[in-house]
């Protein structure tokens, strides 16, 4: 395990990937948890972009952070969580791709708390420490290819994160925890995974990328390749190209041709329906 100090931006993940020589199909789970979607630099830059794409307020970032996150990380179970009075509205409205290739659903995430005093709760780690009101998020989850069954971890009105992160770790693969209220969480759960060691089991069926149609070629596009346009397009009008994840996420979600999307409510069955769970 490591702790990186580095600012990543979950709707452009690549940069932090290549720098430490990850394979985005080694990322078996990837967590963030709170409101601000671009980690470690959430200034009023950002929020400008923001509004000059008109991406939602509120449940805007979880969206495209959810979005970008799943393509970028074709094997992963993805998790992105919030807690506080405006979670349900944040996560639970949060618009998602009826084509997505992997099962989605939205639950309340249980934490464990056991004697030696292990517990997963949203604790910051700048110069003033502290903890939420309410410790009890709730998160979009995308079921990567390491889990076989709805009974894995998942099926019921709350997700057990503990044995989750303990079986990702199984897998020998890459786990990320990305976000100021996620770094306490990864010591937390790689400590309970010590103390809880699970059997490894047989990875699923092996998941190929998300391709979409955002323009009016008979192309699709991986995400990667959709940031790289994004990129260029800003380049070539010499505009500022720090926010690029923001543009290809919003691009990706909200912009890509014949999108339809839904609203996940805690509780709700799996979507999308079809094959079921991998």
């Amino acid at each position: 395990m490591q702790v990186v100090a580095d600012s990543v931006d979950v709707m452009n993940i690549f940069p932090f990937l290549r720098n430490r020589e990850i394979n985005a199909n080694d990322v078996a789970l990837v967590v963030i948890h709170g409101m601000c979607s671009r980690v470690g630099t959430d200034d009023n830059a950002y929020r400008a972009t923001q509004a000059l794409l008109r991406v939602p307020p509120g449940d805007g970032p979880i969206t495209c952070a959810f979005g970008a996150l799943a393509a970028a990380l074709p094997q992963a179970t993805v998790v992105v969580s919030a807690t506080g009075s405006h979670k349900i509205e944040a996560v639970a409205k949060a618009r998602i791709k009826q084509r997505m290739t992997r099962p989605v659903l939205c639950r309340t995430i249980a934490f464990p708390a056991d004697s030696e005093g292990i517990q997963y709760r949203p604790e910051a780690n700048g110069p003033m420490p502290h903890v939420l009101a309410d410790a009890v998020p709730l998160a979009l989850i995308a079921v990567g290819s390491c889990f076989s069954s709805e009974e894995d971890f998942f099926g019921h009105t709350e997700l057990q994160m503990g044995p989750l992160v303990a079986h990702a770790a199984a897998t020998d693969r890459v786990i990320l925890f990305c976000g100021e209220f996620t770094c306490t969480h990864s010591v937390h759960m790689a400590t309970y995974c010590q103390n809880h060691p699970v059997m490894p089991r047989p990875l699923g069926r092996w998941l190929e990328a998300e391709t979409m149609k955002w323009n009016d070629e008979d192309r699709s596009y991986s995400y990667e390749e959709t940031v790289a346009h994004a990129e260029q397009a800003l380049r070539a009008k010499s505009e500022d190209t720090t926010y690029v994840g923001m543009h290809a996420a919003n691009l990706w979600v909200y912009k890509a041709r014949g999108l339809q999307t839904t609203n996940m409510r805690a509780g709700d069955a799996w979507f999308p329906t079809g094959d079921g769970l991998i």
